[in-house]
């Protein structure tokens, strides 16, 4: 992401159209000394974008001239209004004074906590493209709202980084010379201008770092542990259904950048879904992911439920990359039953204890989930993957560490505990850790596969092919072999030219987008 330089922002408005010079050039000269004062003028130059802005509002839509100045006057106004907490004072220079209202009027009660404002169209950013913008009234905003423990249990599906999300500001000119501001979820009218680029590229600088974190917590899980959560790049709105995104193995959020942006483009999806990402550490056992997903997923519909949302809220549709479709499967089938054909004793007696028993309690102990029902699998080892089972999978899984006090398995009397059916799934002597999971035919895979889907889910898969020829039973991502990732029964199934990464391919993105559209006609 690159912030336009203030030079290149006044170059951009130079060309005046001829017919509009009477009321443009004065407007231009404001615009232009203001941009020159920004730095290190702030009320100069809020004065002076305050005034150019008054002076196009009659013109504003009318000229695209007008407009591109208008929303530049006003939004970098209001961002420096913000910046250097202007609210509730007069700014003057030279003939130029305004009074600024106390505060910013807002409609909904979740953009009440706004630390930053930018101008969304100071930005640009070459690895989201083509722009997804609309133009109309207003200017094109760009909030954040930073992480605090307060705000945590205020919001509790903020992420680390914060919200950062489109709005649209209005200014009301009550008098000549007084000004007020209010701020509009950009979602809320087709009418008003809206820039979703910028935010989502925040967002994806902001989670850059994570690549890493990714790494580390396939070794070393138990440094992710308080970080597992589920969570939404923006405030939560109770009327849209919520689609939760699940990364892989060595994974983090970021993993969705770009689809989530390819899915953003389109009007429909954008007004009527919110994206959620699951973040979990890769490295430790699957069924301890799987519960946490669940367990998060409850805590969200009970959320929204609870915050007047509708049917919208038993529909959820959860998406899972690789590893992430692991998890997705598990937590959309019926394990009600599963713990007497594994266990020779009752849960609460288990020599496993901690989080081991909480994750075997959620997955098993608790009712199934009624709340998803559609689930997208993007190049899923359904029955694991080779790479798991060759050297490197066994290197990376001698090297994973998974504290006792996480899993806190004895391995003297756990087996005591098993079925001869349990004693097959659960080998405690080979790993229990994510990687060991993923070898091919892993008892554990092949048992979930044999518990039922929940009625009221419909599956859908999208598979890579890397594209070497041969039959399609055959084929592989480079990691997942389609025969691995391949279900019976689901509603449909696609095969794109791609490796491992599907999500970033853009038949992929299609697919995805024409499932959930098909999940709001039937819903």
């Amino acid at each position: 992401m690159i912030e336009i330089s203030q030079n290149e922002q006044t170059e951009s408005l130079r060309q005046i159209p001829r017919a509009e010079k009477i009321y443009a050039k004065p407007a231009f000269s404001k615009i232009r000394k203001a941009n020159e004062a920004y730095a290190h003028q702030p009320e100069k130059s809020v004065a002076l974008y305050l005034s150019a802005a008054r002076d196009l509002e009659p013109y504003y839509m009318l000229s695209s001239w007008a407009h591109n100045a208008y929303q530049q006057a006003l939004g970098k106004g209001l961002e420096l209004i913000q910046t250097h907490q202007l609210w509730g004072t007069t700014v003057s220079y030279a003939d130029h004074s305004f009074e600024i209202a106390s505060h910013c009027q807002t409609k909904a009660a979740q953009l009440t906590d706004i630390d930053d404002l930018h101008y969304a169209h100071k930005y640009t950013s070459s690895d989201l493209s083509p722009a997804i913008e609309t133009h109309g009234v207003g200017v094109p905003m760009t909030a954040y709202t930073a992480w605090s423990a307060e705000r945590a249990q205020k919001f509790p599906f903020m992420p680390g980084i914060g919200y950062i999300y489109s709005v649209t500001a209005l200014a009301h000119w009550r008098e000549k010379n007084s000004v007020s501001f209010q701020l509009i979820d950009s979602r809320e009218s087709a009418q008003l201008s809206a820039d979703y680029t910028t935010p989502h590229a925040f967002s994806q600088a902001a989670t850059k770092s994570l690549i890493f974190q990714g790494f580390v917590n396939v070794l070393r899980p138990e440094y992710g542990i308080k970080s597992m959560s589920l969570f939404s790049s923006e405030p939560i709105d109770p009327k849209r259904i919520p689609v939760v995104f699940v990364h892989g193995l060595a994974a983090t959020p970021n993993l969705w950048v770009k689809p989530t942006y390819a899915l953003l483009a389109d009007p429909v999806i954008r007004d009527n879904y919110q994206f959620y990402a699951y973040f979990y550490p890769t490295g430790l056992p699957l069924s301890h992911s799987a519960a946490g997903l669940k367990k998060e997923i409850k805590n969200l519909h009970a959320y929204l439920k609870g915050h007047g949302a509708g049917s919208n809220a038993d529909e959820m549709v959860v998406i899972g990359h690789s590893m992430g479709g692991l998890l997705t499967s598990a937590i959309t089938r019926d394990y009600q039953g599963a713990a007497a054909e594994i266990y020779t004793k009752r849960v609460d007696q288990l020599t496993v204890k901690t989080m081991g028993e909480q994750a075997i309690v959620e997955l098993l102990e608790t009712p199934p989930l009624d709340c998803v029902t559609r689930a997208v699998f993007l190049a899923t080892p359904h029955r694991g993957s080779s790479y798991a089972d060759n050297w490197i999978g066994r290197f990376t899984s001698h090297l994973i560490d998974i504290p006792k006090n996480i899993v806190a398995l004895d391995p003297t009397h756990y087996r005591e505990d098993l079925t001869s059916l349990g004693k097959s799934i659960f080998d405690i002597q080979e790993g229990m850790d994510g990687v060991q999971r993923l070898r091919y035919n892993n008892p554990t895979l092949k048992y979930n596969l044999t518990r039922p889907k929940l009625n009221n889910v419909t599956y859908h898969s999208i598979i890579g092919d890397r594209g070497w020829g041969g039959k399609l039973e055959n084929s592989s991502d480079g990691i997942v072999k389609y025969s691995s990732s391949h279900l019976e029964g689901v509603a449909s199934e696609l095969v794109v030219s791609s490796w491992h990464n599907a999500q970033d391919n853009s038949k992929a993105q299609d697919e995805m987008m024409r499932i959930l559209k098909l999940h709001l006609k039937d819903n």
